[in-house]
């Protein structure tokens, strides 16, 4: 069986051609510009004691 002949002629009329386009890019985390710079109160974590059930 030989398939390495077979050649899509559509396919090669669209390879190289250059498309133009908008310079565009995305932003990360614009959802946390709004948030706040406070700490919180209680930074500590107490490890010593069992999860609440």
């Amino acid at each position: 069986l030989q398939l390495r002949d077979i050649v899509d002629d559509k396919l090669l009329e669209f390879v190289g051609k250059v498309m133009p386009r908008l310079l565009v890019r995305t932003i990360a985390n614009i959802r946390h510009q709004s948030a706040s710079l406070e700490l919180s109160p209680d930074t500590g974590v107490d490890t010593l004691w069992p999860a609440p059930a």
